[in-house]
């Protein structure tokens, strides 16, 4: 069998050796060879998986319903071996119930990572076997083959979850497990200007206070600068760009830019949203209320604070998108988000692990870092005032 491959198999050492131009052989054309450069989680096929302990009727029923030649056997979410055509026709062969279980039947079979290429696929599958899948944790994340290896439109697995943030450097994007677009000093940037239109916002509403404005309109007044000025800066086009990205990708719409431009602004996990949300529940549980607060009164107004948040949080919350912390961006702003979101497509297919860890997925949430660069700047600012003894900055702070 090696040696009926060999003219194919020579040439493909040259192209993952980075020779490409050196391959003439006529059985590989330009759009099959730029395929088999591919890391094998681009071209994979998604798969069912069963456990050892699932029954030999089930797994008969999943591998029918899985439609490949190979089924893959999991324990404790690791892969432990594969069911096949000849494992069922040996447990029919020996009288085995229905109800037996699955994992007296396995066999052993090949196993590819995801960043594998699919050269290497074709060589290791060179008799036309199917391979499992896995990271390197031993997790099932899809199945490939020759058919899988042949030009096809590429379809890359839609991530379970994408999230995002908007920065002054473009769009960053994260599955929890992977990221892409804007680096984590993006997301630092994106606090500082964010507390830069708070604190301007402020210092503005107190200086109006001193020139005769109610005092008790100050935080009205100072929130009210604050999302004038996240309207009229670049960042709520990008913020925008985000969305209509993200969008698209939970569509498993083409990101192209016609497509995405057609997107919508508003998104349901933004957090605006959360923002309005506790924005309603303090309003009510405080407004009103004098300096000496009993716990009574208290008591009294969490419930319907608590109600009131979650009820209107996503309703007002779109609205606040639609007209103050987005709107629509430009092209170059969608390009640029675009490709965030292509680039977070590959890293999501070859991730070398399937799921991240609590800490990895606390980091890629990005709020640390946000947090971050808006307490860098809040230090740099009280270290100004208490040097320079400036009177514009607030007092406050």
């Amino acid at each position: 069998m090696t040696e009926s491959l060999a003219p194919v198999l020579e040439p493909l050492a040259l192209l993952e050796r980075g020779k490409a131009n050196a391959v003439r052989n006529p059985l590989i054309r330009a759009p099959q060879a730029a395929d088999l450069a591919a890391p094998v989680g681009t071209v994979m096929r998604p798969t069912l998986t069963v456990e050892t302990v699932d029954s030999l009727a089930r797994a008969a029923g999943t591998f029918r319903e899985n439609g490949a030649s190979l089924l893959p056997v999991v324990e404790d979410g690791r892969l432990v071996g594969v069911l096949t055509n000849v494992g069922l026709a040996r447990a029919l062969g020996e009288a085995s119930e229905p109800t037996d279980a699955v994992g007296d039947f396995l066999e052993s079979t090949e196993i590819l990572p995801p960043y594998a290429t699919a050269a290497e696929a074709l060589r290791r599958g060179e008799d036309g076997r199917t391979m499992v899948v896995a990271d390197d944790a031993g997790r099932v994340v899809g199945l490939v083959s020759a058919v899988d290896l042949w030009p096809r439109v590429r379809v890359l697995p839609k991530p379970a979850m994408v999230g995002g943030m908007a920065t002054p450097f473009g769009v960053y994007l994260t599955t929890g497990n992977v990221a892409a677009g804007a680096p984590w000093w993006g997301l630092m940037a994106t606090g500082a200007a964010m507390f830069a239109m708070l604190i301007t916002g402020q210092t503005l509403a107190e200086q109006a206070v001193r020139a005769g404005f109610p005092a008790v309109g100050v935080h009205p007044l100072t929130f009210g600068i604050f999302f004038l000025l996240m309207r009229l800066v670049p960042l709520s086009g990008t913020h925008g760009a985000e969305h209509m990205v993200v969008n698209a990708i939970e569509r498993e719409e083409t990101l192209s830019l016609s497509t995405v431009r057609r997107m919508p602004l508003v998104h349901p996990r933004c957090g605006t949203n959360l923002m309005v949300g506790v924005s309603i529940f303090s309003a009510v549980l405080f407004l009103g209320l004098s300096d000496k607060i009993s716990q009574e009164e208290i008591g009294l107004r969490i419930l319907p604070a608590v109600v009131l948040g979650v009820v209107f949080a996503r309703p007002l919350g779109s609205i606040v998108q639609r007209f103050v912390t987005t709107k629509r961006p430009t092209d170059r702003q969608l390009e640029g988000a675009i490709q965030a979101g292509r680039e977070l497509l590959e890293r999501n297919a070859t991730a070398s692990y399937a799921a991240s860890n609590p800490f990895r997925r606390i980091w890629s949430m990005g709020l640390l870092q946000v947090m971050s660069g808006a307490l860098l700047l809040a230090v740099l600012i009280d270290t100004l005032h208490r040097a320079t003894g400036w009177t514009w900055l607030p007092q406050s702070f």
